[in-house]
C-alpha cells in the first residue's frame, strides 16, 4: 500500500491542524450565520450532521480497511468538505447578499417541502432536470430530515466526496503501474477548487458523484468487461443527466471513442469503425462547440424575475469578472484554461486565490510534462488514457468557446481538474521515486517493479 510522500504527509497534517483549529468559525458559518433568510433549529440540524458525518467515517473505514495513509487522507478531505460547506454559506451570505444558485435552490425546495407538509403530494417540477433537479433533489432532502440549510449543504457536500473516492479508484484500475497515487489521492481530496465549489447545494457536486461513478465504471470495464462495470458507468451517466446532460453527452463520446480507435481494433471491421467514427467525432464535437453557450448554461436563471437572481446578474459583470474576448482569442488561450485568471487578470481576492492555485497546477504540470507524454505515447494500448485525453480536448474546446466569466470558470472547471490530472500523473517511468513494494491488486498480493531513475517510492495498484 501506498504512503504519503514526506511533504504530502506535512501538507496533509497541516491541513488538519488548521481545519480543527478554525472549527468554532466554521461550525459557527455553517450553523449560526442565518436571519430571517435561514431560519433553522440548531439542535436538529446538528444532530443529523453529526449522523452524517458519522456514516461518512464510517464507510472510510470500511473502505481503507488496511490502507492508513488513505484512512487519514480521506479523513481530513471529509472535514475540509465540511469546512468548505461553512465558508461557501459565508461567502453568499457576506460577499454576494445571498444572489446565488444556492440561495435560489434552498427557497425553491423550502417552497417545496412545506407544500409537501400540507399536502402529502411531492412537487415534481416539469422538466425534472437541469436547473430544477437540484430543489428537488433538497426537496426530497427536506422530507425526511426537515428544513434545515447546514443538514442539505452536508449531504450535497458528501455526494462530492465521494464521487472524488469513486475518481481516486478508477486511477488505480486504470493506471495500475503509477507510482504517485499519494499525489492523485490528495488533489483529488484537498485541492481547493474541488472541495470548495462543490460543497453546496449545487449541480457541481451532483456531477461529481456522477462523474467519479461513470469513470469508476469504464476504469472497471477497462479492465475486465463485466455487467458491474457497465452499470455504474449508466448509473453514473444518468445522475449527470439529471443537471447537466451536455456533460453526460461529453463523457459518452469520450467513453466510446477509445473502443473505436484503440489498438485492438485492427483489421477491415477496425478500419470501417475508424471511417464512420472520425466523421462522427468531429460533428458532434462541432454541434457541441456551435452551441456551446446553450449547452454550457452559463446563466442558470437568466429568465429570472427575482431581485435576488437579477442581483446575481448584475455581480457577474463586475468587479473584474469578465474576459470577453472573441471566440478566436478564446480558443488559442485554451490550454491555459485550468490555470486562468493569470496574475495580471485578477480584480478581487476570489479571482487571486484561484490565481495562486492556477500557479501551482502550472509548476506541477511544467514538472510532469514528461509523464504526460509518457501518458499520450500509449493512449491506443489504454483506452483509460485515451478517454482522459479526449474528455480533457473536448471539455477544454467547449468551455473556452462558452465561457467568458472567470467566476463561473473557476466554478465549472472543477468537472475537468481531476481528470487532467490523472494525465499528468498516469506514467510512472519519469518518477524519480520508485522501487518494488508489495502491492494488492483484486486481492491478490504481488510485487511490481516499475524501471526508472532510481530512489525509493512505495507504489500500488489500488486498495
Amino acid at each position: 500500500m501506498w504512503r504519503l510522500s514526506p511533504r504530502l504527509n506535512s501538507i496533509v497534517n497541516l491541513a488538519g491542524v488548521l481545519l480543527l483549529v478554525s472549527a468554532p468559525f466554521w461550525l459557527f458559518e455553517l450553523f449560526g450565520v442565518y436571519d430571517e433568510q435561514f431560519p433553522v433549529s440548531l439542535f436538529a440540524a446538528a444532530s443529523t450532521v453529526a449522523l452524517i458525518v458519522g456514516l461518512d467515517l464510517i464507510l472510510i473505514l470500511l473502505w481503507t480497511r488496511g490502507h492508513p495513509s488513505l484512512r487519514r487522507l480521506m479523513a481530513v478531505g471529509l472535514l475540509a468538505k465540511m469546512a468548505a460547506a461553512g465558508l461557501y454559506v459565508t461567502m453568499v451570505v457576506r460577499v454576494y447578499g445571498y444572489a446565488a444558485d444556492m440561495t435560489h435552490y434552498y427557497y425553491a425546495a423550502q417552497s417545496m417541502a412545506t407544500s409537501y407538509g400540507q399536502t402529502g403530494v411531492l412537487t415534481i417540477p416539469n422538466p425534472l432536470w437541469g436547473t430544477d433537479f437540484p430543489p428537488f433533489l433538497a426537496q426530497c432532502i427536506f422530507v425526511v430530515t426537515g428544513i434545515s440549510l447546514p443538514v442539505a449543504m452536508v449531504i450535497f457536500a458528501s455526494m462530492s466526496f465521494w464521487g472524488a473516492y469513486f475518481i481516486y479508484r478508477a486511477f488505480c484500475l486504470g493506471f495500475p503501474d503509477a507510482t504517485r497515487f499519494d499525489i492523485l489521492a490528495t488533489l483529488a481530496f484537498l485541492l481547493p477548487s474541488c472541495v470548495f465549489w462543490t460543497a453546496s447545494i449545487s449541480k457541481d457536486a451532483v456531477v461529481m458523484l456522477g462523474a467519479g461513478l461513470a469513470t469508476y465504471g469504464f476504469a472497471r470495464v477497462h479492465q475486465r468487461v463485466g455487467l458491474p462495470g457497465y452499470l455504474l458507468l449508466a448509473t453514473g451517466l444518468g445522475v449527470i443527466m439529471t443537471v447537466r446532460p451536455h456533460m453526460a453527452g461529453i463523457l459518452a463520446i469520450a467513453f466510446i471513442f477509445p473502443y473505436l480507435f484503440g489498438a485492438n481494433r485492427t483489421g477491415m471491421s477496425g478500419l470501417a469503425l475508424k471511417v464512420l467514427g472520425i466523421p462522427a467525432l468531429v460533428a458532434l464535437t462541432w454541434v457541441f462547440v456551435s452551441r456551446a453557450q446553450t449547452y454550457v448554461e452559463m446563466k442558470d436563471f437568466s429568465e429570472s424575475k427575482s431581485t435576488v437572481m437579477q442581483v446575481a446578474r448584475n455581480n457577474s459583470g463586475v468587479g473584474g469578472s469578465t474576459y470577453g474576448g472573441s471566440l478566436a482569442a478564446r480558443m488559442v488561450l485554451a490550454p491555459f484554461l485550468l490555470i486562468r485568471p493569470f496574475p495580471f487578470e485578477v480584480h478581487n481576492f476570489q479571482a487571486a486565490f484561484a490565481s495562486i492555485e492556477g500557479l501551482g497546477l502550472l509548476v506541477m504540470f511544467v514538472r510532469r510534462r514528461k509523464a504526460l507524454y509518457g501518458t499520450l505515447a500509449r493512449i491506443r494500448s489504454n483506452t483509460f488514457a485515451m478517454f482522459l485525453a479526449l474528455y480533457t480536448l473536448e471539455f477544454t474546446v467547449i468551455y473556452a468557446a462558452a465561457t467568458t466569466n472567470f467566476g463561473l470558470l473557476n466554478r465549472q472547471r472543477v468537472m475537468l481538474m481531476p481528470f487532467t490530472l490523472m494525465l499528468f500523473l498516469g506514467d510512472s517511468r519519469w518518477d524519480t521515486q520508485t522501487a518494488p513494494v508489495p502491492v494488492r491488486v483484486l486481492g491478490l498480493r504481488r510485487r511490481s517493479l516499475v524501471r526508472s531513475g532510481g530512489g525509493v517510492g512505495s507504489p500500488t495498484a489500488g486498495d
